[in-house]
C-alpha cells in the first residue's frame, strides 16, 4: 500500500483539504506552522540515513518512562554519531483521553520555537502526566509549560484553540496503522531514501520495535535499514 507522506507532505495535504479558512493568509500561515512542527520535532542530521520514529502517547506513563530512562541513550548511540535522526510522532491511546491535548500543546510549540524547546517542552510535557492528564481542564498546566519553556502565550493559545496541528496528528495516527503500531512506545526504525520514495510504501522493509527493547536491538535495526555494519 504506497502512503503519500513524509508526514509532512500529508499534513500539508490535510490541511489544504480542509474548511476553507477566513483568509487565504491564515491558510498559509497554518502550512508554515506544520512545516515548522514537523522541522523542529526532529533531532539529528537531515543527511542521516536512518530515521527512527518514536511514537508514542503523552498520556502514557509508559512512554514518559522511556523518555525519561532511555532517550537520553538513544540519542547518544544512533542520533549523535550521524546513524539516524529521531523524529518524534504520536499514536493516540483513546484509553488514555488526554493524549491528543499533549501532542497538540507540544507540537505547538515545536511550530512556534525551535528544536531545543520543543524537546525540553516533551520531556516537561511527559514528566509531568500527573498534573494536567488528570486535571479536569489539562489547558492551564499546558500552558503553564509553554510559557516556562519560553513559547509565545498569544501564538500558543490560538495554535491550540484552532487545533492547527491537527492534521500533523491524524497523519501520525496514520502512519502508526500503517507501520503495524499497537501500543506506545514503539519504534520504527526506516531508511531515509524510503522515505523521499513517492511509488512504495515507506515501511517497506521498516524494523518495528517495541520500547522496551535493548538498545542493541535498535542499533541493529538502523544497520539493517541502512545495509551497514
Amino acid at each position: 500500500m504506497a502512503i503519500a507522506m513524509t508526514l509532512i507532505a500529508s499534513a500539508v495535504a490535510a490541511q489544504s483539504a480542509g474548511p476553507s479558512p477566513a483568509s487565504p493568509a491564515g491558510s498559509a500561515d497554518d502550512r508554515a506552522l506544520l512545516q515548522s512542527a514537523v522541522a523542529h520535532r526532529g533531532i539529528g542530521a537531515d543527511s542521516a540515513a536512518a530515521v527512527i520514529y518514536l511514537f508514542t502517547d503523552f498520556a502514557c506513563p509508559d512512554c514518559a518512562l522511556f523518555i525519561a530512562q532511555r532517550l537520553d541513550s538513544l540519542v547518544a548511540a544512533a542520533v549523535t554519531p550521524g546513524r539516524a535522526r529521531l523524529i518524534h510522532a504520536t499514536f493516540l491511546i483513546p484509553r488514555l483521553l488526554r493524549g491528543w491535548q499533549g501532542a497538540s500543546a507540544a507540537y505547538c510549540i515545536a511550530a512556534i520555537t525551535d528544536v531545543r524547546t520543543f524537546d525540553e517542552a516533551a520531556r516537561r510535557i511527559f514528566a509531568e502526566q500527573g498534573t494536567w492528564a488528570l486535571a479536569r481542564d489539562a489547558a492551564p498546566p499546558l500552558r503553564a509549560i509553554a510559557r516556562d519553556v519560553g513559547a509565545d502565550p498569544g501564538r500558543f493559545d490560538d495554535c491550540t484553540a484552532r487545533n492547527v496541528m491537527a492534521p500533523l496528528l491524524l497523519s501520525d495516527v496514520r502512519a502508526g496503522f500503517a507501520a503495524g503500531i499497537t501500543g506506545t512506545p514503539t519504534l520504527v526504525v526506516l531508511a531515509a531514501k524510503a522515505l523521499a520514495d513517492r511509488t512504495r510504501d515507506p515501511f517497506e522493509g521498516a524494523v518495528t520495535l517495541r520500547g522496551d527493547v535493548p538498545l542493541s536491538q535498535v542499533l541493529a535495526a538502523v544497520a539493517k535499514v541502512t545495509k551497514t555494519k
